[in-house]
């Protein structure tokens, strides 16, 4: 059994009495059907093969030289603890949600999570997916910016290494655009779904 929170699963193999081949290695997650990077040094006839699965579930890994299975392949193992993702949260409330220039911009944190692959794709009221800007801030925490087109709900799911994190997606509500070069963008976050209490409610 593995922690999501594991630095890594290390193991070495030993190729010297193989003869001619390669080895290949392949890890995924049978719950999620999700594919886990598996990282490779060779020394020698010596490998060491690290592994660092990041969601809990059960594991497949094939071990092959030459295209064969080795002895022991395919190995399964188990991982528990929490997904990374269900550790970042948006941070809601008036302070994290800002309009500047046309744009909207809100926070999230993966700070109990430490860091990852971070992606925000948006959908506005008439199904129309666009794009959202995601910038670091201090702490692990991020800004995540779009520029509506229109009126409506527009719905933003944030995820982290490819799951929605906590009070994902976020739902916000555009009232009204600026006219021309004046006014202002009035706006309502309607809601960020599941928010943890330490995300802010």
């Amino acid at each position: 059994v593995v922690s999501t929170q594991s630095t890594g699963i290390r193991i070495p193999i030993d190729c010297r009495l193989a003869g001619p081949g390669k080895l290949q290695v392949t890890c995924k997650n049978e719950d999620t059907g999700t594919s886990i990077d598996c990282d490779m040094k060779k020394t020698g006839d010596m490998y060491e093969i690290t592994i660092k699965p990041t969601d809990p579930g059960r594991h497949a890994l094939n071990i092959m030289w030459d295209g064969k299975h080795i002895p022991g392949s395919p190995a399964y193992f188990t991982v528990k603890g929490p997904a990374p993702a269900r550790l970042c949260y948006i941070l809601s409330g008036a302070d994290h949600i800002k309009c500047s220039k046309g744009a909207i911009s809100f926070r999230c944190t993966t700070k109990e999570a430490g860091k990852g692959e971070l992606t925000a794709i948006g959908v506005d009221p008439f199904g129309k997916q666009f794009e959202c800007q995601i910038t670091e801030e201090p702490n692990l925490t991020y800004a995540v910016a779009f520029k509506p087109e229109v009126p409506g709900v527009h719905n933003v799911d944030v995820k982290y290494n490819g799951l929605s994190i906590n009070g994902s997606p976020a739902l916000i509500d555009i009232k009204s655009l600026p006219q021309g070069d004046e006014g202002g963008i009035s706006l309502e976050l309607i809601s960020c779904r599941d928010t943890t209490s330490s995300g802010g409610g």
